[in-house]
């Protein structure tokens, strides 16, 4: 076992004397917590480099903390990765769009071991007033989506958040839990 600084919110006891009882909630504290490292594992996922403003204002207005997650990145994510790659403990990277990571090593071991058989996921099919509201939806963000399709056509890890070696790298749940 470990011990691990944590910082979390706790939210309760809500307190029905007071006119909002959530303001009874006990807010955010720090404890010590054991992990088992057999059983525990740190997984960056959305740790993209987006590219700038200037390449993609459109996914920039619509991904309003882009900024703050590389601004994580830079400051957090050295001295935290690393503290990782020196534990027991496993490190791996979720992915998502674009083919940034297909040849990493990691990623090859995942598919290994997932031994994932293609399954179609039956779905029910929408109804009008779903359509409408999907279609909703896609006319509000009309004006970013050019730039939001061009930034995932080129997405990639963001550099601090870079896999190394053969660090667990997953596309989908199945990969995830064989890692």
């Amino acid at each position: 076992m470990m011990l691990v600084r944590a910082h979390y919110y706790e939210q309760f006891d809500a307190d029905y004397n007071l006119d909002v009882p959530a303001e009874g909630f006990g807010g955010w504290k720090s404890a010590e917590l054991e992990l088992s490292p057999e059983h525990t594992a740190v997984v960056v996922m959305h740790a993209w480099d987006c590219g700038t403003y200037e390449e993609y204002p459109g996914w920039w207005k619509r991904v309003e903390y882009i900024p703050r997650a590389n601004e994580i990145a830079r400051t957090v994510f050295p001295p935290l990765l690393s503290a990782v790659r020196e534990s027991p403990l496993e490190l791996f990277h979720v992915v998502g769009g674009g083919d940034y990571y297909s040849d990493l090593p990691g990623y090859q071991r995942a598919k290994e071991l997932a031994n994932e058989q293609p399954t179609e996921v039956e779905k029910i099919e929408p109804d009008p007033v779903l359509e409408r509201l999907r279609q909703f939806k896609q006319d509000l963000i009309a004006h970013t989506m050019e730039d939001t399709r061009a930034g995932f056509e080129r997405v990639d890890f963001l550099e601090e958040a870079r896999p190394q070696g053969d660090e667990g790298v997953a596309e989908n749940a199945p990969q995830l839990f064989a890692l």
